[in-house]
């Protein structure tokens, strides 16, 4: 696992050798993201029909009619500004603990306040889903936020995540004519994490000329699962019910990492050890609606609502909301995409989507609330992945 930290170092440009406490930050970390879900303001617990369902609703699975298979070589995602941003940083370390120095690192931190920023690289990510159930790996999940706070004195904290995982999951129908469809599903993962979380003050910036060190990552593994399920209800035939019956209600609950013991560390010579783990998964719940809207000629499309995230310790009503729209088209079976629009933790968010043959590029704009209830804070990302489905 220690070969991510040079990845990390590689990407971002961060390596250093200096220690400091822990940074703290209010922002919901997701231990994976889907572009398209993200396109529509995250609320996919109900909708999940596609390679990710395993990481937000493994019960889609049994409603899945065909196969497929996606490799995506590189997914990236970036805050806006977070070149100049590090730039910014970059120029103040190192530049020694003189009085003149620590005035300038210390205005241009307070010129920074409030401020959150993130790189997020995913590499060689492989599915396969096919009805009833799905595999996926991610080799390489590389995450970096660095946010800048004042709690007395200015600060710069950095925060970094490096995954592997490797995730299986099940779904199957419960069918009952009276009721409707009943579905469920679980996901069982195992999944490697290297983590270092850091708080830098100006006198730590100024004479520190890097900032993340092989010695700042600890690192550990663990297994969980989740379960989920998926409801959609016989509606009567009769006028009253038409227009209700032909968006296809659907609601979802899904509770994740549902054992949520933590990482589990290996010292060469004390064995397993569950001191200094990386951040845990935290054991979360989502609740979610879905409603389709009637295909005409080459459209169709979606609604969907969704509240996220219940548990988390940086969880609130703000964070956990979620909606969006995605509007389908579908010129033949190799030729086909999608239009979304949401709006998620208070952040707008869009995306598009296009197969051509078995080459698909995704795009979102999206945002994050890193703030609190009474302070919220927006970071906004564009992301880019590249994908060969077959």
């Amino acid at each position: 696992m220690t070969k991510h930290l040079g990845i990390f170092s590689l990407v971002f440009g961060l390596v250093s050798t200096g220690s400091a406490a822990t940074g703290t930050f209010d922002s919901i970390h997701q231990q994976y993201q889907s572009i398209r879900a993200v396109g529509m303001g995250g609320a996919f617990a109900a909708v999940a029909n596609d390679y990710s369902a395993w990481a937000y609703n493994s019960a889609a699975y049994s409603r899945f009619t065909e196969g497929q298979m996606q490799v995506a070589p590189v997914d990236v995602a970036g805050s806006l500004g977070f070149q100049d941003f590090n730039n910014k940083i970059q120029g103040l370390s190192g530049t020694g603990g003189g009085a003149s120095n620590l005035a300038s690192v210390v205005n241009t931190l307070n010129s920074l306040y409030g401020s959150q920023y993130q790189v997020r690289v995913k590499l060689l990510e492989m599915s396969w889903a096919r009805p009833n159930w799905g595999v996926a790996f991610v080799p390489a999940d590389l995450t970096i936020d660095m946010a800048v706070h004042n709690q007395g004195a200015p600060a710069l904290d950095i925060r970094a995540y490096a995954d592997t995982t490797l995730a299986y999951g099940f779904g199957k129908n419960i069918k009952n004519e009276s009721l409707g469809l009943l579905s469920w599903g679980v996901t069982a993962k195992a999944i490697m994490r290297e983590y270092a979380s850091k708080e830098l003050n100006a006198l730590d910036v100024a004479t520190s000329s890097n900032t993340l060190s092989q010695n700042d990552m600890t690192s550990g593994a663990t297994g969980d699962f989740d379960l989920g399920l998926l409801y959609t209800p016989y509606l009567p035939e009769g006028n009253a019910w038409d227009w209700i019956r032909g968006s296809r209600p659907t609601f979802a609950l899904v509770g994740r990492n549902l054992l949520d013991g933590g990482f589990t560390t290996r010292a060469l010579t004390n064995g397993f050890s569950t001191v200094n783990q990386p951040e845990q998964l935290y054991r979360v719940f989502d609740v979610g609606s879905r409603f389709e809207i009637p295909k005409f000629w080459i459209f169709g499309g979606r609604f969907a609502f969704d509240e996220r995230d219940i548990n988390h310790p940086a969880w609130n009503w703000q964070k956990g909301m979620h909606a969006g729209f995605e509007f389908d088209w579908m010129m033949t079976s190799w030729w086909k995409g999608q239009w979304r629009v949401g709006y998620g933790q208070g952040c707008p968010s869009a995306g598009f989507s296009a197969l051509f043959t078995v080459f698909r590029l995704d795009l979102a704009y999206f945002g994050e609330n890193v703030g609190s209830i009474n302070n919220p804070q927006q970071n906004q990302m564009f992301e880019l992945r590249l994908v060969g489905e077959l």
